[in-house]
């Protein structure tokens, strides 16, 4: 089947959107950091400065105690992006933790972000533990957090200079030993639930600031572990895929939803599905020519 010049056409747009919509797909600012923990080797501990890569810029964290990497994981491929994911890290809740610089608090966003990560917990014996915290509380009630009960409940904090605000899980049990994903959404323009927890993209906690703006701080990301010697509260079981966006995500943007074709996909597959329709009919209206004259030629053999 030879190809028509508006099959042509249609090929050469469909690859320039193909590639104009990849490209700008690809750029997504919204993610400030994404750890995915495939950098080590199943059942070795992490270790090394900087050592644990941040896939989407250059906030890479600093292990300390014996965190280690386990082939087991929420979700492979990542449902959302279809990334590999092959590793995880484990931490001993006796001080297994990684620290991560943020001098400059572009993970503290104050207008609203987003935090997500997969967990996988048992048995909890501390009255809480703190999964991932952005050096929350000291004297200034600012930054967030994630941390659990032994009930085997959530907390997502933000600090906006007074009391803490949380969002507290109801419903599910997340130190179940199974994977969970959550996610954690800040909006100060949400009123009335500016803060929203999502346990396997669930609505299961909110709570209203009343609309205030969270207060940022340019201290420490830390996982496995809180800010602060005093209160520590390491944490016991597994994380992974920890992603930080600048931006109010909802459930169909989260790591937990499926992935559906980009929409570059759904425009080659369109413009080519025409082709093949205007290369088939041009086919047929050929045929049905060649038929027509043929028929003709046979009825009047004196012609010839």
């Amino acid at each position: 089947m030879h190809l028509t010049s508006q099959c042509k056409s249609l090929v050469l747009l469909a690859i320039t959107t193909t590639f104009v919509l990849s490209c700008a797909a690809s750029a997504d600012a919204s993610i400030l950091a994404y750890w995915r923990f495939e950098e080590g080797t199943s059942n070795t501990i992490a270790s090394g400065a900087g050592s644990i890569a941040d896939s989407a810029g250059s906030f890479t964290g600093t292990p300390t105690g014996n965190p280690t990497y386990r082939s087991a994981v929420g979700s492979n491929p990542v449902p959302s992006n279809g990334f590999a994911n092959t590793l995880s890290l484990e931490f001993d809740g006796a001080g297994d933790f990684v620290l991560i610089p943020d001098p400059t608090g572009i993970l503290n966003p104050t207008t609203a972000f987003t935090v997500e990560f997969w967990m996988r917990a048992g048995v909890q014996v501390a009255a809480l533990e703190t999964l991932v915290d952005h050096s929350h509380g000291f004297v200034d009630q600012t930054g967030w957090a994630f941390q659990t009960q032994p009930s085997g409940v959530m907390r997502f904090a933000v600090g906006d200079g007074g009391p803490f605000h949380e969002a507290i899980s109801f419903g599910t049990d997340v130190r179940d030993d199974a994977w969970h994903h959550i996610a954690g959404v800040f909006d100060s323009t949400n009123d009335g639930q500016e803060l929203s927890l999502y346990i396997d993209g669930i609505l299961s906690g909110t709570d209203d600031n009343g609309g205030a703006s969270a207060l940022g701080n340019n201290r420490e990301v830390e996982f496995g572990r809180a800010s602060g010697a005093g209160m520590p509260r390491y944490y016991d079981g597994f994380l992974d895929e920890i992603r930080i966006s600048d931006e109010a995500l909802i459930p169909s943007q989260f790591l937990f939803s499926s992935a559906v074709p980009e929409p570059s996909s759904f425009v080659l597959m369109g413009m080519l599905s025409v082709c093949f329709v205007l290369g088939y009919r041009k086919s047929q209206s050929k045929n049905q020519t060649l038929g027509t004259s043929e028929a003709v030629s046979f009825s009047q053999p004196g012609n010839q």
